[in-house]
C-alpha cells in the first residue's frame, strides 16, 4: 500500500491534469478511480478478509438518511403530529440499525464475528418492531388525511372527543401494535438470533403457521388499511 502511494506522489502530471476543458469529466473520472483503488487497499480486514462495496456504501447512506430525517422529525414532534412522528422514527431507527450492522459484521470472516449477546437480543425485536411500526404509521397518516378530505364528516374544528379518538387510533397502531408483535414473538422464537455478514442481527422465526398468523400478516393487514382509507 505504501509503495502505491509513493508511485502515485512521485509520477509524472497524467495528460489530462493539463488538457483542455473540454475533458474535464476524463479528469473527474480519473482521480474517482484514484480514489477507488487507494480506497480498495485500505479496505482490508486485518486478517486478509477484504471489506465488501455494500458494507461501505450502507453506512454511508444510512447515515445520510438519518441526517436528512432529524428535520422532519424535529418538525412533526413540534406540531405534535404522532402518526408521522412515529413513522420517521421507525425509519430513522432502520438506517440506524443497518449502518450499526454493517460496521460491527462487514465480512465473512466468522471467526472473528462478535457474539452480538444482548445487543442482537434487543435489535431482533426492534427490527421486527419496525416492519409493523412502518406501516402501522402510515396506515394513521392516511386515516388523518381521510378525515381531513372528509366533506361530510369532517368538521372545521374537531371536537376534544374526536382529538382524543384519533390519538388514541394512532397510538395503538404506531406504538402499541409494535409492541404486542415483540411479545408474540415469543411463542415462534426457535432461537435468540441470527447474524450474517453486513445484514448484521436477524429476528428469528418458526416455520409454522401460527407464525403467520402472529407475525407475518400484521404488516399486510396494515397496508391494506392504507389501501382503505387511500380510496376514501
Amino acid at each position: 500500500m505504501v509503495t502505491y502511494l509513493q508511485s502515485i506522489a512521485h509520477s509524472k502530471p497524467h495528460p489530462l491534469f493539463t488538457s483542455s476543458p473540454t475533458k474535464r469529466w476524463d479528469f473527474h473520472l480519473l482521480i474517482i478511480h484514484y480514489i477507488v483503488t487507494i480506497f480498495t487497499s485500505l479496505a482490508m480486514h486485518g486478517n486478509g478478509f477484504a471489506v465488501p462495496p455494500m458494507a461501505v456504501a450502507i453506512p454511508v447512506l444510512a447515515f445520510t438518511a438519518i441526517i436528512l430525517d432529524i428535520a422532519p422529525l424535529v418538525w412533526h414532534i413540534k406540531h405534535r403530529n404522532l402518526a408521522a412522528t412515529s413513522l420517521v422514527f421507525w425509519v430513522i431507527l432502520c438506517n440506524v440499525l443497518d449502518a450499526v450492522n454493517a460496521l460491527i459484521w462487514p465480512t465473512e470472516d466468522v471467526s472473528s464475528w462478535w457474539h452480538g449477546y444482548v445487543f442482537c437480543d434487543v435489535e431482533a425485536k426492534l427490527l421486527l418492531a419496525t416492519t409493523v411500526g412502518i406501516p402501522g404509521g402510515l396506515a394513521c397518516i392516511m386515516r388523518n388525511l381521510a378525515l381531513v378530505l372528509d366533506t361530510k364528516g369532517s368538521h372545521l374544528v374537531p371536537t376534544r372527543a374526536q382529538r382524543r379518538n384519533r390519538l388514541a387510533f394512532d397510538i395503538f397502531l404506531s406504538i402499541g401494535v409494535p409492541i404486542v408483535v415483540m411479545a408474540v414473538h415469543y411463542v415462534v422464537q426457535p432461537s435468540r438470533y441470527y447474524i450474517f455478514q453486513i445484514a448484521g442481527c436477524l429476528t428469528s422465526f418458526d416455520d409454522s403457521w401460527p407464525t403467520i398468523v402472529l407475525v407475518w400478516m400484521w404488516p399486510s393487514v396494515l397496508c391494506l388499511i392504507c389501501v382503505y382509507y387511500g380510496g376514501k
